[in-house]
């Protein structure tokens, strides 16, 4: 009896993954597409791109940090409370990662509000965030496939260019705030 419930548990959280997932692509597509035709301001420029990518780097750099600082501690069991405000250089480190990271948050959303107005600057905000795990997860898999021990230099330099001009493309694509200023300029000439 429990495996049955065990089961049908798996399957229905099974089937809602892939629900997010369909939902999800179809919404990365649809902004994408909006994106590429200038209709919503995705990245205003480099700059905001940088602020919403800082909101997965920043706290992979202070986790970074507060494992560095709790291998560095004498005690034998390290809690997570210890591990992040255990000492007063994990607390300064947890503080300024938790505040940098907020105001990255703040960046990502009020350039998305400030471009696209706040119903559309919400759904991009959102976009931003997901879209900046996605590119970072992305250049995670770029490295470790250049590294990979048994491919082949050629194979490697393929795989590279291809990376490079596809990844570049998207990015292009994806900040487009000054070719959506650029047409409304032109629309309201």
């Amino acid at each position: 009896m429990v495996y049955i419930l065990l089961g049908d548990f798996m399957e229905f959280i099974e089937q809602n993954i892939q629900l997010l997932a369909i939902v999800f692509g179809g919404s990365f597509l649809t902004m994408f597409i909006a994106a590429a035709t200038n209709k919503v301001t995705v990245f205003k420029d480099y700059g905001d791109l940088w602020s919403t990518l800082g909101l997965i780097i920043w706290p992979a750099i202070g986790i970074g940090v507060i494992v560095y600082l709790g291998e560095q501690s004498s005690a034998q069991i390290i809690t997570l409370n210890d591990l992040y405000f255990g000492s007063s250089a994990a607390t300064a480190t947890t503080a300024a990662t938790g505040l940098i990271t907020l105001f990255c948050l703040y960046k990502t959303f009020m350039n998305a509000i400030t471009s696209n107005g706040l119903v559309i600057g919400l759904i991009v905000g959102i976009f931003k965030v997901l879209s900046s795990i996605i590119i970072i997860f992305s250049i995670f898999g770029f490295i470790n496939r250049i590294t990979e021990k048994n491919k082949s230099l050629g194979s490697k330099l393929i795989f590279i260019t291809i990376f490079t001009i596809v990844f570049k493309w998207i990015l292009d694509v994806l900040v487009n705030g000054h070719k959506v200023e650029a047409k409304s300029l032109a629309n309201q000439q």
